[in-house]
């Protein structure tokens, strides 16, 4: 099993064109196995989330884009099942 991810919060100090000069971009970058669980991705994200490397909001962000890629492996996945099944007629 690969090891833990490791998360590293980075705040953006110029604003984001159409954003108010108040708020600051967050920039995270982590490095994970790509092919471990998806729930163990989520796992990491929350931990990172309660060790404080990774704002809540952020955190949020980052597990809805691990969950789209959950929907893009199921996709993957039963197009492949087809393709079986169609080869065996």
């Amino acid at each position: 099993m690969a090891s833990a991810a490791h998360w590293r919060a980075h705040r953006r100090t110029k604003p984001v064109h159409g954003a108010s000069p108040q708020k600051s971009r967050q920039w995270v970058s982590f490095s994970s196995d790509a092919q471990a669980p998806l729930a163990h991705l989520v796992e990491q994200v929350l931990q990172a989330i309660a060790g404080g490397h990774v704002a809540p909001d952020m955190g949020k962000q980052i597990i809805e884009s691990i969950s789209a890629l959950a929907g893009v492996r199921q996709i993957d996945e039963l197009e492949q099942r087809l393709q079986a099944l169609e080869g065996k007629q």
